[in-house]
């Protein structure tokens, strides 16, 4: 499994915990981006990287676009978007996780890069137990419990997982 440098990891993490924790809040605590960034500057049990915001960072809610490595200067073109997203998926028993969609594994630095020299945030999701074998030949439901209940999936799952 290959890793991200520490610093791209971060911005990356952060990235995904900001986006991801504001839209999968309640409707009442949620409010705007701008209310929630001192919650992660002032939360004393959040990781150092998310004690404040990163210099660049928009003060208001921002959208974004799920894209592919090389499509940051159209998307930009298109709207404003502060934000671009990518799926990492692909299974953790299949060989043929997302470090395998290019050559030399390079798909999250290509995507990093491009969306870095047109201005935008790169955010990923990093989700494999639903490609993972056994579950991965069944429809979804099924195939997630399936792989869920799997101790070899879950073990391999846990050593999948980015920079561990």
């Amino acid at each position: 499994m290959r890793h991200l440098p520490p610093s791209v990891a971060g911005i990356a993490l952060a990235a995904a915990v900001v986006v991801t924790s504001f839209f999968s809040g309640s409707a009442a605590s949620v409010g705007t981006y701008r209310s929630y960034v001192p919650l992660l500057a002032a939360d004393s049990a959040a990781p150092p990287i998310l004690q404040s915001v990163p210099a660049g960072w928009p003060t208001t809610l921002q959208l974004g676009s799920r894209d592919q490595p090389g499509g940051a200067a159209a998307m930009k073109a298109t709207a404003p978007f502060a934000f671009r997203y990518a799926y990492l998926s692909g299974g953790v028993n299949t060989d043929q996780d997302w470090t395998t969609w290019d050559s030399g594994g390079t798909y999250v630095t290509r995507f990093i890069a491009d969306s870095v020299a047109n201005s935008i945030i790169p955010v990923f999701s990093f989700y494999q137990i639903r490609q993972s074998a056994p579950g991965n030949r069944l429809t979804e439901t099924p195939g997630v419990f399936a792989n869920l209940g799997d101790a070899t999936t879950m073990a391999a799952s846990c050593r999948a997982a980015p920079n561990q």
